[in-house]
């Protein structure tokens, strides 16, 4: 993950103690692209073996790159604490036990200013222009 996204799960595992270690905490992920949030969150809970009733959602809109999370997901062997669901926003939870039960929600979405995508690095650029539009002020989605 990048710097801003380090720490934003740095964030989560601050706030994970407060939660009683008997109830299932559920934190969902949305704009999760390729689940760096919520692979890293459930890879340190696996490290430090805490917080064992965690399971965590990722909600993107974009099939490849739920493509992409999955295939990460298997990779860091995570899947039984991970689930991807497609979907945009929070949409997926409407069908799920989980409208209005969830614990955390976490997000890092588009915020870059529509003129200023062409003036970003090619590395940012591989990005999906999806991932990186956050429409006139950058603000769209907040």
């Amino acid at each position: 993950p990048r710097p801003e996204t380090e720490i934003l799960v740095e964030e989560v595992l601050k706030i994970l103690p407060n939660f009683s270690s008997e109830k299932e905490i559920t934190i969902v992920d949305t704009f999760t692209g390729s689940g760096n949030i919520p692979i890293s969150i459930a890879k340190h809970i696996q490290k430090e073996n805490h917080n064992q009733n965690v399971f965590i959602y990722g909600i993107d809109v974009n099939l490849k790159t739920l493509h992409c999370a999955n295939e990460n997901n298997l990779l860091h062997k995570t899947q039984n604490r991970v689930r991807f669901l497609h979907g945009d926003l929070l949409e997926p939870l409407d069908v799920l036990p989980l409208k209005n039960n969830v614990d955390i929600i976490t997000a890092n979405p588009p915020y870059i200013k529509t003129h200023e995508l062409d003036n970003l690095s090619q590395e940012v650029k591989k990005e999906p222009k999806l991932a990186l539009d956050g429409g006139d002020d950058g603000l769209f989605f907040y």
